[in-house]
């Protein structure tokens, strides 16, 4: 989660967001502090779900590629034999 919102906050609308809440939770200023605390809290939260949402999906994705089955060519037996492509090595 601490990765997420480190990456969270390289964007500038969240940044833009974060310091008008700061700035609403400061005591001379008159404006109500909490819808702008939890519209930030909700955003940063919406984005955590699809970043996780994305991530599973891809770790799916990935998973179903790596087990694939393909054929890789024997030199000594001058023929191809089926493996994962998991358990290919690059080079």
């Amino acid at each position: 989660l601490p990765k997420s919102l480190y990456l969270q906050f390289h964007r500038a609308a969240n940044v833009y967001f974060l310091s008008i809440a700061a700035i609403s939770t400061i005591p001379f200023v008159r404006a109500k502090w909490q819808p702008k605390v939890f519209l930030v809290i909700f955003i940063l939260l919406a984005q955590a779900c699809k970043d996780l949402y994305e991530d599973l999906k891809r770790r799916r994705d990935d998973q179903a590629e790596n087990t694939r089955i393909v054929g890789r060519f024997n030199a000594r037996q001058s023929s191809f034999q089926e493996t994962r492509w998991c358990e290919i090595d690059a080079g």
